[in-house]
């Protein structure tokens, strides 16, 4: 009886590493693939030319709110109670101000890229079903999946090669 259960998993296992060798697996990475393709960097361009007014805004915040909290820090054994309560506040008005437009552009480049992704990803799973349906591959894993790849099985620039082409 041993010896036949001993054979039956044995002839299942041969038969699994059979049905395994069948199948052929790619392997993408999504993100890679759709951001560094021309019409993503195109669109982030565009983002970063639109974001770049605020980001000097909030990086001005911040160099004023620190210059400010230096003063303070400084500048407190000789100023009167009243400097130090006004400059507190000052400093508090600016801090809040900060995170709020922190926060805000940070919201804004999230949304950014959400809507970036979403509009390129029918492109995506285009070029993948066209690569997919040509090199005979069975199963696609997200790259990040495997710890080793043949780079023949590693889509990832060539799905990027196919949204470029089809603008």
């Amino acid at each position: 009886m041993k010896k036949l259960v001993i054979g039956l998993f044995m002839a299942a296992t041969l038969m699994a590493g059979t049905a395994y060798a069948e199948q052929r697996i790619a392997f993408v990475d999504a993100d890679a693939a759709i951001l560094n393709s021309e019409p993503a960097k195109e669109k982030i361009s565009e983002l970063k030319g639109r974001l770049a007014p605020e980001q000097n805004k909030v990086k001005d915040l911040e160099t004023t709110v620190r210059g400010l909290q230096t003063k303070l820090q400084q500048d407190a054994a000789v100023m009167s109670d009243a400097e130090k309560r006004d400059l507190a506040n000052e400093i508090e008005i600016k801090a809040v101000e900060y995170q709020q437009r922190y926060k805000k552009l940070q919201e804004s480049q999230v949304q950014s890229q959400q809507e970036l992704m979403n509009e390129l990803a029918p492109k995506f799973k285009q070029a993948v079903t066209q690569l997919m349906e040509k090199g005979d591959y069975t199963v696609l894993m997200h790259l990040k999946a495997a710890l080793i790849v043949d780079e023949n099985d590693n889509l990832t620039k060539r799905v990027t090669e196919i949204i470029n082409a089809n603008p």
